[in-house]
């Protein structure tokens, strides 16, 4: 269960910061206007996409060499919180452009780096058939936790008449505390797993691991031409992935700037779409362990853990 929290501390990452909330903030109140601030966004996003592109693979491969994941991921997960939370000085200015853009950066390299070392430890917390449902249920406590997180935005700060902790409106400070919000959110609920979750041994130093790890992928590149199935799949998800980051980067902006939704719709949106994703990942990761894969499947060590689907295969 503390590893499924987990899910539920960094998702309000996702649906307020890179979705919904500070994404729509941005284009439409800091950015010199809203097709600025689009482009803006995507720039900044494409640039945190290309440096996780580059060091993924390399870190996937170091955490089967290293062994021990908490300290990665805690140092990761630091660098996402710290990153957040200085959203917090991003005034309605065009002048807080890039002061947003690069903490933004950070933050999504180290949220997204951090999800490496914590899918991962999957294996570790759950038997070879019980894979999909203990994914399944972090995966669906995320989406619960985006929710619950979304709706303490919409409610205590963007909508309360008046805001708490003296929050200036004139200055869209209610708007901005959410990033507060999302950051200590991902603090007090990141805790279980680093208190409860055990840790497997260290296996090889740093140095070690990353002189090995390139050798892993070389040899992970000659596997992968000789098994064009499974080539094929990754290069599928790589690009199903891109839709849905895609989406992920654009909804709330999407739907401010052509349909012209408030703050308060884009919650309320985002809300609904939690729900529905929250119930497939419950039920759908108790079939694939009941249903799709009986035997339940068991992790191959040619693939590195930056290979895996976004949490088993």
């Amino acid at each position: 269960m503390a590893w499924c929290l987990f899910d539920w501390a960094n998702s309000p990452f996702a649906t307020i910061i890179t979705t919904f909330i500070f994404a729509t903030y941005f284009t439409k109140a800091v950015a010199s206007d809203p097709a600025t601030g689009t482009s803006q966004w995507g720039w900044a996003v494409a640039t945190a996409g290309l440096i996780i592109a580059v060091l993924a693979p390399l870190l996937g491969a170091c955490v089967d060499r290293l062994g021990q994941r908490k300290p990665w991921l805690a140092g990761l997960s630091g660098l996402c919180i710290v990153a957040t939370a200085m959203l917090w000085f991003t005034t309605p200015d065009p002048s807080s452009v890039g002061w947003a853009l690069g903490w933004l950066v950070l933050a999504t390299v180290g949220y997204e780096l951090g999800l490496i070392f914590y899918n991962a430890m999957l294996t570790d917390v759950a038997s070879p058939q019980r894979l999909g449902r203990l994914s399944g249920w972090a995966w669906g406590l995320g989406y619960l936790g985006g929710l619950t997180a979304l709706v303490i935005a919409l409610f205590v700060l963007i909508k309360a008449d008046t805001p708490p902790f003296g929050l200036d409106k004139s200055l869209q400070e209610p708007v901005r505390a959410t990033v507060l919000l999302t950051a200590a959110w991902f603090t007090v609920f990141a805790i279980p797993l680093f208190l409860w979750v055990p840790d497997v041994p260290r296996r090889e130093s740093v140095r070690q691991a990353c002189r090995h790890a390139v050798a892993d992928l070389k040899h992970l590149w000659r596997v992968l031409r000789a098994h064009p199935t499974v080539l094929r799949f990754l290069l599928a998800q790589m690009l199903y992935t891109d839709g849905l980051n895609t989406l992920f980067a654009f909804g709330g902006i999407y739907a401010a700037g052509t349909f012209g939704m408030s703050f308060d719709q884009i919650i309320l949106l985002g809300i609904l779409l939690n729900v529905s994703a929250g119930a497939g990942a419950f039920l759908f990761g108790w079939c694939d362990d009941t249903v799709l894969v009986p035997a339940g499947p068991s992790p191959s060590p040619c693939w590195p853990s930056c290979c895996w689907a976004e949490r088993c295969w």
